[in-house]
C-alpha cells in the first residue's frame, strides 16, 4: 500500500537502474537525496528514534521523486535515561562497527548507515565486496571499503569518508552534515 502511494520506486531500485544503464547518478540529484535522506534521518532523532535499518530498500521516492524513509520495524526509541542500545539489528553491509561488535551505540548508526547509502548511489554497488560474512565483518570492522569514483567531487568523497570512519565517536553529527 505505502509503496504504491509512493510511486513504487526505491533508491535500491533507481541504483540499479544507473548499473543497468552504465551511468552514473549526476551529481546534483546525488546531492538532492543525500540531503533528503539526512533531514529524514533529522527528523526521526527529533522523535528520539534511531532507524538501526537504513539502506537503499528502505528508502522510498514518492511520486514527485521525494526521499521517504521506510520500513521501520527495527527502530529504537532512545530516551535520555537510555542513551544507548546493544540489540544487533540490520543488514550486514550497512551495519555500523559498534553493532557488529555488538557494542553500545546511539544515533551514530544511522550516521555509518546513511554514509554507506551515498557511497552506494556514487558507486551503484555496495561499498564492501566480500565473498562471505567473515570477510564483510573484517572489512567493515577495519574500514576498508571500495573507494567511490573520482568523478564526484573531494569534498563529496570526503564528507562518506566521514560518515563511514570506524570510529563512532569520530563521525560528523547530522546537523554539521547538513551545513
Amino acid at each position: 500500500c505505502v509503496r504504491m502511494e509512493l510511486g513504487g520506486r526505491t533508491l535500491q531500485e533507481l541504483s540499479d537502474t544507473h548499473l543497468g544503464d552504465g551511468e552514473h547518478m549526476p551529481p546534483e540529484q546525488l546531492g538532492r537525496y543525500a540531503r533528503e535522506l539526512l533531514e529524514g534521518v533529522v527528523f526521526l532523532y527529533t522523535q528520539q528514534v534511531v532507524h538501526r535499518d537504513l539502506k537503499p530498500a528502505n528508502v522510498f521516492l514518492d511520486g514527485e521523486g521525494r526521499i521517504k524513509l521506510g520500513d521501520v520495524g527495527v527502530v529504537k526509541l532512545m530516551r535520555c535515561y537510555m542513551m544507548w542500545g546493544q540489540t544487533q539489528v540490520g543488514t550486514p553491509l550497512y551495519m555500523s562497527p559498534e553493532i557488529i561488535r555488538r557494542e553500545r551505540y546511539d544515533k551514530r548508526v544511522d550516521v555509518w548507515s546513511v554514509g554507506c547509502i551515498v557511497h552506494e548511489l556514487m558507486s551503484l554497488t555496495p561499498p564492501f565486496a566480500a565473498r562471505n560474512m567473515f570477510e564483510l565483518r573484517a572489512c567493515i570492522l577495519s574500514g576498508r571499503w571500495r573507494p567511490p569514483p573520482l568523478s564526484y567531487s573531494q569534498e563529496l568523497r570526503g564528507v562518506v569518508a566521514k560518515m563511514m570512519t570506524v570510529q563512532p565517536r569520530l563521525r560528523p553529527d547530522l546537523d554539521a552534515l547538513l551545513r
